[in-house]
């Protein structure tokens, strides 16, 4: 019975311990989420060793031995050029999350470049390891025998384990021992056949003796002796040397028909609807990009097969002849129409061109258009006939009537269809009465009557025209303001542009040049908007001769900012300061056709790295997991209190029913 009860007693005291431990160590994981293991842990980089006999070809590897996380690393590699040359660097099974870039190669000096370098870079940090590259080196076969060191270091700038936060690599660099004595060489084939091969003395230079080697050609390529390189041996005195060809794609045919094309279309393809043929290399892209055209049909595209099952947008030239199919079809004209677009031209202060074009034209024998436009503002007063539609003829209404008369019409007529494009008319109108304003002009038509085309077997059919007006700008404009997120932009020009000029302003997020980052970042300052301010017309920017006059509202945070800048991005993307004022709320300048601003001010007190940057950080970490440590143990302290009060109080009841016995 007392065994029992000092072991229930040690038992109530350590549930209220190990609930203090169990709770302290939750208050740990859940305050310090930011403590990895792996962080400050730098990463392992070998490269090992190799003996190679003088003038092999040799590989080594870079392998990832340790791995803390990873976002970039660029390794640069250097060794002794005298007595090897890197040839060749070829991706390894390691950080298959990353992304491998050699920086080099694009130069005169290839891959022999000093301090050559390789870039791996990834999204998000990878913790993986393994062989990331296999450096390829061709050895001297004069060179010095000896240990020869290849050595890959890093650059900070570019090495990190998270955005922007360098780690620090620990690489143990590799040792080539170069080595001389008897030994042979093997000259292969590409079908690693053996060509020639043979032994020779220490200080020899191997040489291949015998027939220039040849290869047969084939159904893709024919082939040429281009020369020798070295290949990787598994023995040190053996070198092997694999045989170049250069090759050359062979040329085939492609042959194109379309139904339709010459006969009339029936659903299969013979001899007669033969459209041309072209040569192609094997290999070669073959672009389908002939659009065969026939009065009364629309081209439906190319097809694999003569039924049309097998749509084709694009191959490569296999290696054989082939042919492929077009198919057409009698046009819809409720979708394949006509196309006409006006646009137009100031001529003067008090005259304005109109230029109608049919921009697309699938085939038209007859056409109406009625001119409409505000006859009060503005007078039709001369027209010339344009050079396309030539082959119709052409009418107009009867212009004893005057050319400013209602509906006045032009006529175009052939039996025929006719499918040329451009220009069709060029009207004048006079807007020296006209108020300032934008003033419509278009044509008009009835689709029951006014145009046609004439179908694959004769007949006269309606068709839609697809027209688009235009709309003639009377009078000059020199302000203009337009609300951007939660602010405006306004811009003022001391010269006047046409009424249809109009400003585009838009918040954008270009990349900006990390040298510029940097630069705010040395003082604690960073972007707070960027914008896209241009003058546009037509779709097209409009530039200007005279500065203009910009304001950027500026928001409340931009206003309480000490240190405020106005930039512009320049062609590469740099950050360039620009003079600039406050007035009435918002930054003034003067430009004059440059398109993207940029606010930069002060960081927010969170971002900066001032003496009270650590305070949020002290206050989650080290703070508050000490605040809520030493109230769970003053609670398990209270628990304990009150666990002993209670027994003492059970003790006293027994004691005291022992006396009543």
């Amino acid at each position: 019975m007392m065994k029992t009860a000092q072991l229930k007693k040690r038992i109530n005291l350590i549930i209220p311990l190990a609930t203090v431990f169990f709770v302290m160590l939750l208050v740990f994981v859940l305050c310090v989420p930011s403590v990895a293991l792996a962080q400050g842990e730098p990463v392992q980089i070998s490269l090992g060793e190799k003996t190679v006999h003088r003038g092999q070809t040799f590989s080594m590897d870079v392998n990832v031995t340790q791995n803390g996380g990873l976002t970039s690393m660029m390794l640069i590699v250097n060794y002794d050029h005298t007595a090897m040359t890197l040839v060749d660097v070829k991706r390894g099974a390691g950080l298959p999350s990353m992304t491998m870039t050699l920086t080099n190669t694009d130069t005169e000096v290839g891959y022999g470049a000093n301090d050559f370098s390789i870039l791996f870079d990834a999204v998000a940090p990878t913790t993986e390891t393994g062989v990331v590259a296999q450096l390829v080196f061709e050895s001297n076969i004069e060179a010095s025998i000896g240990d020869y060191q290849v050595t890959v270091t890093y650059d900070e700038g570019n090495t990190n384990s998270a955005y922007q936060q360098p780690v620090a690599l620990d690489i143990q660099n590799g040792t080539v021992h170069l080595i001389a004595g008897e030994f042979s060489a093997k000259y292969l084939d590409w079908d690693d056949s053996v060509l020639y091969e043979k032994d020779y003395n220490d200080g020899d230079v191997p040489a291949y003796v015998g027939q220039t080697p040849a290869r047969a050609e084939d159904d893709c390529y024919t082939y040429a002796f281009s020369g020798w390189q070295g290949e990787i041996s598994d023995q040190t005195n053996v070198l092997l040397y694999r045989v170049i060809y250069a090759a050359t794609p062979k040329v085939y045919t492609v042959f194109y028909y379309v139904d339709g094309y010459t006969t009339e279309r029936d659903g299969t393809i013979d001899e007669d609807d033969y459209f041309f043929s072209e040569e192609k290399a094997y290999g070669s892209d073959v672009n389908l990009d002939y659009l065969p055209r026939r009065s009364g049909y629309t081209f439906f595209g190319w097809y694999a097969d003569e039924s049309f099952s097998q749509p084709l947008f694009g191959l490569q030239m296999p290696s054989t002849n082939i042919r492929v199919y077009g198919y057409m079809r009698y046009n819809v004209r409720v979708a394949d129409i006509p196309k006409i677009r006006l646009s137009y031209t100031e001529i003067s202060k008090t005259e304005i061109q109109v230029d109608a074009r049919i921009t697309y034209n699938p085939g038209i024998n007859g056409m109406i258009l009625t001119l409409d436009y505000d006859h009060d503002a503005v007078r039709h007063v001369r027209f010339t006939r344009g050079t396309a539609l030539s082959t119709m003829q052409f009418t107009t209404t009867n212009e004893a009537g005057g050319l400013d008369q209602e509906n006045f019409k032009f006529y175009w007529e052939s039996a025929t269809n006719n499918m040329e494009r451009g220009l069709i008319l060029s009207m004048v109108f006079d807007v020296s009465a006209a108020d300032i304003g934008v003033y419509p002009v278009t044509f008009t038509y009835d689709e029951t009557t006014d145009a046609t085309y004439v179908s694959g077997v004769g007949e006269t059919l309606y068709t839609r025209l697809d027209i688009v007006g235009t709309a003639l700008p009377v009078g000059e404009r020199f302000y203009w303001r337009e609300p951007v997120g939660e602010t405006w932009i306004d811009v003022t020009s001391t010269d006047g542009k046409p009424l249809d000029v109009e400003l585009h302003v838009e918040a954008v997020d270009l990349p900006i040049a990390q040298e510029s980052i940097e630069n705010l970042q040395k003082r604690n300052l960073g972007i707070k908007n960027m914008y896209s301010v241009k003058l546009v017309r037509d779709g097209e920017v409009v530039t200007s001769e005279n500065d203009l006059r910009v304001s950027i509202g500026l928001t409340e945070a931009e206003l309480k900012s000490e240190n405020l800048l106005l930039c512009y991005v320049d062609g590469n993307g740099k950050l360039v300061e620009y003079d600039f004022s406050v007035e009435d709320d918002a930054a003034v300048f003067h430009m004059r056709n440059i398109e993207y601003w940029v606010l930069v001010g002060d960081l927010p007190a969170s971002e900066e790295k001032g003496s009270a940057g650590w305070m949020p950080e002290m206050i989650r970490t080290v703070l508050l997991p000490s605040l809520l440590s030493i109230a769970v143990l003053a609670y398990a302290i209270l628990l304990l209190a009150k666990n002993r009060k209670y027994k003492e109080q059970i003790n006293n009841s027994k004691e005291k029913g022992g006396n009543k016995k």
